[in-house]
């Protein structure tokens, strides 16, 4: 397997990015904090549409000493609210990995757009959710992974 970019935490320090949120749920969030130095972690996010991963977050969380914010579906009231929290945590990064939810214009603009998100398949094929569980019924047979900024 050919890689590239980052492949240790020491490696993540060369960039200027200092208060990371990280999106996404417990696994996609386990694979994130093995390679971001758990210092320059801020927040973690979990979404409304998936509470099977709230216990577990919380423990991630609670493990690296930050707040976790649930993301509520746009149009519910407490939408707002979240939003104030994402800003109050002053983040200049998210990294999204394994989340459900479209994170909209107005929390990117909290980090002036500096997001990546992992979506294990090679989009435009496979978009949304179980995007390998969607590759082996379609019986594809090539599929990977699309990391965009």
């Amino acid at each position: 397997m050919h890689t590239t970019g980052i492949r240790k935490a020491k490696d993540f320090k060369q960039y200027k990015f200092t208060r990371i949120i990280l999106f996404g749920d417990t696994p996609g969030i386990l694979q994130i904090t093995k390679i971001i130095p758990s210092d320059l972690i801020k927040g973690i996010v979990v979404s409304s549409i998936r509470p099977q991963y709230f216990k577990s977050a919380k423990r991630i969380a609670a493990r690296l000493k930050v707040p976790i914010l649930i993301q509520p579906k746009y149009k519910a009231q407490g939408y707002k609210k979240f939003l104030e929290d994402i800003k109050s945590l002053n983040p200049d990064f998210f990294i999204c990995n394994s989340y459900s939810m479209l994170i909209r214009d107005k929390i990117l603009q909290t980090v002036n757009y500096n997001a990546i998100n992992v979506h294990w398949a090679l989009l435009p094929k496979n978009r949304g959710p179980h995007p390998t569980q969607w590759a082996i019924i379609k019986d594809e047979k090539k599929t990977g992974i699309t990391v965009h900024y």
